[in-house]
């Protein structure tokens, strides 16, 4: 097999988009993972924040929490009316193997606390 000299600028032209190309996906993968409980939290009109979902296989879903349960508190910080919800993912959020505790109010049911570990999870967007 014979090689030119392009052939060998055509290898390493590709050889560098593989690696632009592979970068960039390590790095998109990068911003898919977060360390957390495995809760998307929003707002209600009257300023409770609530659970609108929980990811499947999280702490969250383990500990048996529920769309529409209600966070009073967090690490024993009152988060009720008016608390930003981006202060509460903040307090949520954490690094991999540390430990949040929340105090949930669902239904007319007495308020439970739970204390969840946070994992590393996929973003489910």
């Amino acid at each position: 097999t014979f090689r030119f000299a392009g052939d060998m600028e055509d290898i390493r032209t590709n050889s560098a988009k593989t690696d632009s190309t592979l970068n960039t996906f390590r790095e998109s993968i990068k911003s898919t993972i977060y360390s957390g409980i495995g809760v998307g939290i929003h707002k209600t009109f009257r300023g409770d924040l609530v659970i609108g979902y929980t990811l499947p296989n999280s702490s969250a879903e383990e500990a048996g929490l529920k769309t529409g349960d209600i966070i009073i508190k967090i690490d024993g910080k009152d988060v009720g009316y008016d608390f930003p919800v981006e202060q509460a993912v903040e307090l949520i959020s954490g690094p991999a193997g540390t430990f949040v505790k929340l105090a949930i109010a669902r239904d007319y049911e007495m308020p439970k606390e739970v204390t969840l570990m946070r994992k590393n999870m996929v973003k489910p967007y």
